[in-house]
């Protein structure tokens, strides 16, 4: 049996994705082999949508975890006994400019309560973090090239960017120092209707396609 984590589990990403994982009833992590979802956490600020909220194998956990109280009761349980966390919660960009707060707030600090959460229970789940394509930028002394590969280096142009390429640097350190598992996954064209299916990359290693950057995968062509 297999416990899943979602943070922004009632948004874009998280709702479609929380479907993917109810529709195929198990989830096969780092290739253990297929395992029967047994319990499926939504934490979010805002309510799950109806068809969510009324599945028996769903619970929803109403919480923001950038708050400085962090996550309590159903939600510190959720996390600490988790074995797979996908962690999409985020400001997205037309956010991340014109309130400072919300985004060190939602894109900072709640990665860093999350982690934070695993190391003080002393558990070890597999976590699966979304980036974005934002971490790259594009300037004029340093163009973003027409395909990203183990050649192009970040160099984000937006506070947005800078914060997910921190929140990177969060989980590589929390690796390297707690031997904790994890994955970046890089996310762009988020209108795209196969952004659901391609975050099952978790089941099918062939999408890397982002060698220089360990344990970084990318889903959703911009085309």
């Amino acid at each position: 049996m297999v416990n899943v984590v979602i943070t922004g589990g009632a948004g874009f990403l998280g709702a479609r994705l929380a479907r993917e994982l109810l529709a195929a009833g198990a989830l096969d992590v780092v290739g253990g082999g297929a395992r029967p979802l047994s319990q499926l956490t939504l934490i979010d600020r805002v309510p799950l949508p109806a068809d969510l909220a009324a599945d028996g194998r769903v619970a929803g956990v109403r919480s923001d975890l950038g708050e400085p109280a962090g996550l309590t009761g159903a939600g510190r349980d959720a996390v600490t006994g988790a074995d797979v966390i996908f962690h999409l919660a985020a400001a997205v960009s037309g956010e991340s400019e014109p309130d400072v707060n919300l985004v060190m707030r939602t894109n900072l600090h709640a990665t860093e309560t999350l982690l934070a959460l695993c190391r003080a229970a002393g558990t070890n789940p597999f976590i699966v973090f979304s980036s974005s394509a934002a971490v790259f930028g594009d300037s004029a002394d340093h163009p973003l090239p027409p395909a990203v590969d183990d050649q192009t280096l970040p160099n984000p142009q937006t506070s947005y960017g800078v914060q997910k390429l921190i929140g990177e640097h969060f989980i590589e350190l929390r690796k390297c120092r707690d031997v904790l598992p994890d994955q970046i996954l890089l996310v762009h064209d988020c209108k795209s209707t196969r952004v659901a299916h391609d975050l099952r990359f978790i089941k099918d290693r062939g999408r890397a396609d982002i060698p220089s950057r360990k344990n970084t995968w990318s889903c959703c062509s911009r085309s």
